[in-house]
C-alpha cells in the first residue's frame, strides 16, 4: 500500500532522529530498501523506481520492428538484448497504439462518404466433436445483424450480400484462413471487384481491437450443429447485436480519429 504524506514525514523524522532503519521498516511494514528510497527522494511515495519515458528514437525503433511482423514479446527481447532500457508494458502500449493507427489507416485510406458500411465476419464455432463455420453480415452504421448462416461457402456469402449493397458501400471482411481466402482471386473478391465495391480485409486480432466482445460473451460448448442453431436463434443474434453496437462505436471513433490523423502526423507516407 502507498504511504501517506504524514507517514513519509514521520519516517523522515524518525530516520533523522537516529532510529534504526530496521525498526522504522517494521513499524510501517515496508522493506528497509523502501525506507532508503524515501530518505533519498521524499517525494517518491510509491515503491519502485520512477518510470522512464520512452524516447522518440526508441519508439520509432519499436514501430519499425512491429512493421517487420515482430510480436511485442519479441520486440521487448530484442531491445533488452541491445541494452535498451524499456519495460514490456511500454513496448506493448506502443505496439497497440500503432496497430490501432494502422487499422485506422487501412480502413479509411480511401476518403469517401459511404452510404453503407457492411461487415462480413466468418468464424469457427467449437462443438464437442468438431467445428462449424458461422457467417454474419452486419451493418456498421445501424449496429444491426442483417443476415447470418452456418457452414457457408463463398457463393452463399455473395448471394446474401447482393441485396444489401448500395452505390457507395464499403465492405469490411474479417480474415479467418482457411475459412475465407485472403489472397488471390476468389468468388467473393471477384464479385466485389466486378461490382466496383470498396473492401478491406481485417485480421481477427484487429477485430478484437475494434471490440473485445469475444472476451465479454461466454458462448457455451455445443454438442452438435442443431444445438448451436437452436441457441443462436434464441440468444446468439441478441449477442451479435450487442457486439455489432460495440464494434460500431469503436469504428466511428476510429473513423473520426483516422480522418484527423490522415491530415496530420499519420499520413500514408509516414511511419
Amino acid at each position: 500500500m502507498p504511504l501517506s504524506c504524514n507517514e513519509v514525514k514521520e519516517i523522515l523524522r524518525l530516520y533523522n532522529e537516529g532510529v534504526p532503519v530496521q525498526e522504522i521498516a517494521g513499524r510501517y511494514k515496508v522493506s528497509e530498501r523502501r525506507i532508503y528510497q524515501i530518505v533519498k527522494n521524499p517525494s517518491l511515495r510509491k515503491p519502485g523506481r520512477p518510470r522512464k519515458n520512452v524516447t522518440p528514437d526508441v519508439e520509432e525503433f519499436i514501430i519499425k520492428l512491429r512493421q517487420k511482423g515482430l510480436s511485442s514479446k519479441k520486440i521487448y527481447e530484442h531491445l533488452i538484448k541491445n541494452r535498451i532500457e524499456v519495460s514490456y508494458y511500454q513496448v506493448w502500449k506502443i505496439v497497440r497504439k500503432w496497430d490501432i493507427n494502422e487499422l485506422s489507416r487501412e480502413l479509411f485510406g480511401i476518403t469517401k462518404n459511404y452510404e453503407r458500411i457492411l461487415g462480413i465476419f466468418v468464424t469457427r464455432i467449437k462443438l464437442r466433436n468438431g467445428f462449424l463455420k458461422l457467417f454474419v453480415l452486419g451493418d456498421i452504421f445501424s449496429s444491426k445483424v442483417l443476415d447470418y448462416g452456418v457452414d457457408p461457402n463463398l457463393k452463399c456469402i455473395v448471394y446474401h450480400i447482393k441485396g444489401h449493397i448500395l452505390p457507395e458501400t464499403l465492405i469490411i471482411i474479417q480474415r479467418s484462413p482457411p475459412l475465407v481466402p485472403t489472397r488471390g482471386t476468389n468468388y467473393l473478391t471477384q464479385f466485389l471487384n466486378e461490382a466496383n465495391v470498396d473492401y478491406v480485409w481485417i485480421t481477427r486480432s484487429q477485430l478484437r481491437r475494434l471490440c473485445n466482445c469475444m472476451k465479454k460473451f461466454n458462448i457455451p460448448l455445443f454438442e452438435n450443429k442443431e444445438e448451436f442453431i437452436n441457441w443462436f436463434n434464441n440468444k446468439g443474434v441478441d449477442l451479435l447485436e450487442k457486439s455489432c453496437k460495440l464494434i460500431s462505436e469503436k469504428f466511428m471513433e476510429l473513423k473520426e480519429d483516422g480522418n484527423i490523423r490522415q491530415n496530420t502526423q499519420f499520413s500514408q507516407n509516414e511511419v
